[in-house]
């Protein structure tokens, strides 16, 4: 069985506590990563003693977005494969290795998708199931995906023109860049894979941060994905993607009645939160989001 040649590229803006953690995993993978990127958008460079501590390359980048940190390392990738795990991310030492299993019996994937569980082993997306599976289909792929576990051909990435830098953390919808990534590669004729036994550990993102922060982060989310959504409704699909809007609207509705109806207040608003947010992306990229001027690398 070979072993597929694979490059990291980790983007990080003021974390070095969560991303000494990371890298330390990423280094400890055996067999190893070809190559581990830093993309650091930080003030300092507490990350360049790190990536010198677990021979990682660093890159500085002034300019701020985890799309267009992805995209300013992708332009020092040589690998076949790219992963991109979260500067919070920890991948299991055994990572490349069942990777290459996953490639024996399905060469012809464009991208393979990791199980990422949170500490007390909950999935990270409600797809993330112990079913080994293909990908093919939007929605499946939007429940089943998600970058600190994903994995991408390097070959898909540049073929459908790297992250849209307006979607994602420090953009202007700041979610939902791997799945405009792989919906991108989906309409080109990829398709993926995902594979329960490839483990990657991440931190509950609302278990660290206060109720109010945690109904911001929902909104956050919701406007990512609404705009996500409006885009790739344009397209000949249209139906598909206006559909699963309408749907995971009625979710978001369904789950703030259901808690209110039970008494969790604070979960409730946060339905409401996600709610309000993916009707806003949605809204917002169909007034002005596809005239926003599109930056290298990126395609609208």
């Amino acid at each position: 069985m070979s072993l597929p040649e694979v490059t990291a590229i980790v983007p990080t803006l003021d974390r070095p506590q969560w991303l000494e953690r990371s890298l330390a995993a990423l280094a400890q993978a055996s067999p190893g990563f070809a190559e581990v990127w830093v993309a650091d958008q930080s003030a300092g460079e507490q990350g360049r003693t790190l990536c010198e501590r677990f021979g990682a390359r660093w890159l500085h980048l002034d300019r701020r977005g985890i799309s267009r940190a992805r995209n300013a390392a992708h332009a020092h990738v040589r690998t076949e494969w790219i992963a991109y795990p979260d500067d919070d991310a920890e991948v299991a030492r055994d990572l490349i290795e069942r990777l290459a299993a996953v490639l024996a019996r399905r060469p012809e994937a464009a991208f393979v998708q990791a199980r990422v569980v949170f500490p007390d082993q909950r999935p990270m997306q409600p797809g993330m199931d112990g079913r080994a599976r293909a990908l093919e289909r939007p929605a499946e792929t939007l429940r089943t995906t998600v970058s600190p576990g994903l994995f991408v051909r390097r070959e898909w990435v540049d073929g459908v023109g790297g992250f849209d830098e307006r979607f994602g953390v420090g953009a202007e919808f700041p979610s939902g860049e791997e799945s405009d990534l792989l919906f991108r590669i989906l309409a080109a004729g990829g398709r993926g894979a995902y594979e329960p036994a490839l483990r990657v550990s991440h931190p509950d993102p609302f278990a660290i941060r206060d109720e109010a922060a945690c109904r911001r982060r929902m909104s956050e989310y919701g406007v990512g994905l609404g705009a996500l959504l409006a885009k790739h409704a344009e397209r000949e699909s249209a139906g598909e993607f206006r559909k699963l809007h309408a749907r995971l609207l009625r979710r978001a509705l369904l789950g703030f009645g259901l808690m209110a109806a039970t008494g969790r207040g604070a979960r409730a608003r946060r339905y409401l939160a996600a709610w309000r947010g993916r009707r806003e992306g949605w809204r917002r990229w169909r007034s002005h989001g596809p005239a926003l001027e599109p930056v290298a690398g990126t395609t609208s």
